[in-house]
């Protein structure tokens, strides 16, 4: 059930190997504690017309949403979000541009598959 969703400035998709990046972060994430492979849903999105802080020549950025659902405890959501983290700055170490990941929890009442 794991989402992970890559959100990404549009001009990143010629700097970064963006299904490498995607398949390493889903490996990553099967590595885990209560992560079975099989159902884990990874994806990239492109971004356009998007701004970052204050410079007007970098306004590039990755944004990780990690969807789980709720009951993992608060140290390995932690663990899951800097070993995916660490992925991100391994692929723009040499890219100026905004990296972050965050997990969310979903409900187990609510999400239907």
């Amino acid at each position: 059930m794991p989402h992970i969703i890559i959100e990404h400035s549009e001009e990143l998709s010629s700097q970064i190997e963006l299904p490498a990046l995607a398949k390493d972060l889903h490996v990553s994430l099967a590595g885990q504690d209560t992560v079975v492979r099989k159902d884990i849903k990874t994806r990239t999105i492109a971004v356009q017309n998007s701004y970052v802080g204050e410079a007007e020549d970098t306004n590039l950025f990755i944004h990780v949403v990690l969807k789980l659902l709720e009951g993992r405890d608060q140290s390995l959501r932690c663990k899951m979000a800097s070993d995916l983290h660490s992925i991100l700055k391994d692929y723009t170490s040499d890219i100026i541009c905004s990296i972050s990941v965050d997990t969310v929890e979903m409900n187990k009442v609510t999400y239907i598959k």
